[in-house]
């Protein structure tokens, strides 16, 4: 059964206890927040500005009206009051370029303590204001006051404003105040940020009706650039009026997409330079081999790049980008040969790297570990490393493969000292076409 509205009957002799205080108290208070309700949607009435200076963000002073399901009363609209500016809203979660989504809502809480009962004596009013990283909707009972960018001063208004619901009174008119990308060609999705995109029944690019888009949410709508679109402002229209950018979309000629004809070698290691061959890669933003970018590459010509194999590679599409994002991959995969490794006693394998550690011309020498065999039957090439100089190269005679006890696969080098003309101790370095590795025990020749 609905709780019924009661109000003190004030008369002479009336003996007041607490329960009669705290109910006029609850009348005044409930009554002012079901006329809030009736009055207002859930939104700011005025301030509540997001100042964002100095790396500090906080909330100027203002007043907003949230809604909430009182389970005795029914909808009620409580204040959210600011006084004075908030304290510095907690970024720290978030890095420099992220944007950042801030709500506040209502809150209170029991304060003043007295005695001899030791309970509160005061209820407080406040507020919480909470950062998001995720785009945040309009909301009930948490206030959607806009985003910042983290490390990038701004001020703005607060996105959700409280609307009259009386009847008649006129909803608010779209506005839009950002768009991205800023410039582009036919077809290309743009995702459009503002307020009361609510019914949106048409947006437009420089005055061309967009024949696809959607209403994301009342604050963001994502739309395609309609063929025919000229440069000039995003224009939204909804059934409470148009609104329109400050700044015009700049519709592009349309970019061709790179082509890719062949590459040369098909197959090598991080590192490994590789020439591509096609057409329309001027303005390349990015080379990538199996989806991951290289490091370094540089546009030779229109038809030409040059690129090296990045860390990381795996074997897949070579794919070349584009001003605009456009691309374009090549048919065949390209082959990343993984670079040698030595293994030193894992699960059964040899303890050592190589055997032995020392010899003269003449002598065998054993070295473990795996990718020895990329090339075959093209065998890696052996030398002694000394201060970064070749000072020896190694006859080598085969690539075995081995499986130690322990269920390991791995390869042996068995490769021979030549002739020896000097003395020499360093590292033993094996290079396939996968790159180049060197062992952390060293080898020394000696002269017989």
């Amino acid at each position: 059964m609905a709780k019924s509205i009661q109000r003190l009957n004030y008369h002479t002799g009336l003996f007041l206890e607490e329960d009669e205080f705290i109910l006029e108290q609850y009348y005044h208070l409930m009554m002012r927040r079901r006329l809030n309700y009736a009055l207002f949607t859930p939104g700011v009435l005025y301030g509540l500005e997001l100042d964002y200076t100095g790396g500090v963000l906080t909330v100027t002073p203002g007043l907003a009206i949230d809604e909430f399901a009182d389970p005795d009363y029914g909808k009620i609209g409580r204040e959210i009051v600011l006084l004075g500016s908030s304290s510095a809203v907690d970024l720290s979660a978030f890095s420099d370029g992220n944007e950042v989504w801030i709500t506040i809502k209502y809150k209170d809480e029991a304060t003043n303590i007295k005695a001899p009962t030791n309970e509160e004596s005061r209820i407080t009013e406040t507020y919480e204001i909470e950062p998001h990283g995720t785009l945040q909707e309009e909301g009930a009972d948490k206030i959607l006051l806009g985003s910042i960018v983290k490390g990038t001063d701004s001020h703005a208004e607060p996105v959700q404003k409280a609307v009259l619901r009386l009847g008649g009174a006129p909803s608010p008119a779209p506005t839009i105040s950002n768009f991205s990308p800023l410039i582009g060609d036919v077809g290309t999705t743009v995702i459009i940020t503002g307020t009361n995109f609510t019914g949106a029944t048409e947006v437009s690019f420089g005055g061309v009706a967009a024949t696809s888009f959607s209403e994301d949410s009342p604050t963001q709508i994502t739309a395609t650039v309609p063929a025919g679109a000229v440069t000039g402002k995003i224009g939204v229209t909804t059934p409470a009026g148009f609104g329109e950018s400050v700044a015009d979309f700049t519709v592009s000629a349309p970019v061709e997409a790179p082509t890719i004809d062949s590459f040369d070698p098909t197959s090598g290691g991080p590192g490994t330079e590789v020439i591509i061959s096609g057409d329309n890669f001027t303005g390349a933003m990015e080379v990538s081999f199996g989806e991951v970018a290289a490091a370094t590459f540089t546009v030779d010509s229109d038809t030409v790049i040059t690129a090296e194999v990045p860390v990381g590679a795996v074997t897949g599409k070579i794919r070349v980008t584009g001003p605009g994002g456009v691309f374009g991959e090549s048919a065949a995969d390209f082959t990343v040969v993984p670079a040698p490794v030595f293994l030193t006693g894992i699960d059964g394998t040899p303890g050592t790297q190589i055997d032995p550690h020392g010899g003269v011309q003449g002598t065998d020498v054993f070295i473990f570990g795996r990718n020895f065999s990329v090339d075959m039957p093209t065998l890696p090439t052996v030398e002694l490393i000394k201060a970064g100089a070749v000072v020896h190269e190694f006859n080598v005679g085969s690539v075995t493969q081995h499986t130690s006890p322990g269920g390991i696969s791995y390869e042996v080098i068995e490769a021979k000292v030549q002739a020896v003309t000097s003395e020499e101790v360093g590292k033993i370095r094996v290079t396939t076409s996968g790159g180049s590795a060197e062992t952390d025990e060293t080898f020394g020749l000696t002269i017989i």
